[in-house]
């Protein structure tokens, strides 16, 4: 078939007029937003923009059985009692770290026999994570869901982020939040190193304080704090302080190596020196849900 171009100018015409009339609507809709002041579409999450003083969060969104982002989380994977005689397989299953699709992670330890890749068996697997994004002074937070039963242990703590260089307790330990058991205590504890004369590690010093809030926090959401500044370190249970060290309490030889940036870790141990073993009532599985977490610079701090 012969197709005139007598033909095809008037479809060009229509063309031209189609394309003036869109840019024309185009620019009245820039108009509109520009007027209305709406913001333009951003890759950033608005949870991230719209706090002062928010340095980085994760806030744990996507689908159910989706892993963490691994450019802003490490995984543990091993067996090996991790430092305190331990009973739990850390991997990177799904079925022990995911988000819930809810705007959660879930950490999931359960009753599981597994073997690890240095051929350690174990009885429980559970999941540990780390942050590869540090935090400098200001605040630390988390909002938490902790389980209860016996032998179960909930973390949100802080190393410094020369952990690798200098191994533990010299790079400082921070625990802003430790649960166990029945969870009716909040532990809030800090650890470092002790040296000689010549800088020599003689030993580690700790200062641990416990808050017994009204009822178990298991159960129900809570919002685990950390305050860092002026070598001082505040600790806080939903905005309430419970807890304070300062470097000027340390004794001679006692070291404060938390004026350095600090890498987050969440955890769910199972059984160890301090919670002790599950017992037959330990619930399995058993998951913490992390909420958020949230670093802000120091003007968030009211001190």
């Amino acid at each position: 078939m012969v197709i005139s171009t007598a033909r095809r100018r008037p479809r060009l015409g229509m063309i031209g007029s189609v394309l003036v009339t869109a840019l024309a609507v185009a620019a009245i809709a820039v108009l509109i937003m520009r007027v209305l002041q709406v913001p333009a579409p951003s890759d950033t999450a608005p949870k991230e923009t719209s706090m002062p003083g928010l340095i980085w969060s994760e806030e744990f969104d996507g689908p159910a059985g989706q892993g963490v982002n691994r450019s802003r989380w490490q995984v543990a994977e091993g067996a090996g009692g991790w430092g305190n005689n331990e009973l739990q397989n850390y991997t990177d299953d799904p079925a022990n770290l995911a988000l819930n699709g809810e705007g959660h992670l879930a950490i999931t330890g359960q009753r599981q026999q597994t073997r690890d890749e240095q051929g350690r068996d174990s009885a429980y697997t559970s999941a540990r994570i780390t942050s590869i994004p540090t935090a400098p002074d200001g605040r630390i937070e988390a909002r938490i869901n902790v389980p209860s039963g016996p032998g179960l242990w909930s973390a949100f703590w802080t190393l410094g982020k020369n952990h690798d260089k200098v191994g533990w307790p010299t790079s400082g330990e921070i625990d802003i939040m430790e649960t166990m058991n029945d969870t009716a205590e909040v532990h809030a504890n800090a650890h470092a190193a002790t040296t000689d004369g010549s800088g020599q590690e003689i030993g580690r010093w700790q200062k641990l304080q416990t808050t017994r809030p009204d009822a178990p926090v298991s159960g129900s959401w809570h919002t685990y704090s950390l305050e860092r500044k002026d070598d001082e370190l505040r600790f806080l249970l939903d905005g309430v302080e419970f807890h304070r060290i300062r470097a000027d309490q340390l004794t001679e030889g006692q070291s404060w190596p938390f004026d350095q940036s600090q890498q987050l870790l969440l955890n769910l141990a199972i059984g160890g020196d301090w919670p002790g073993s599950p017992t037959t009532s330990t619930p399995f599985p058993a998951t913490m849900l992390v909420d958020y977490v949230r670093v802000y610079d120091t003007s968030v701090l009211d001190w």
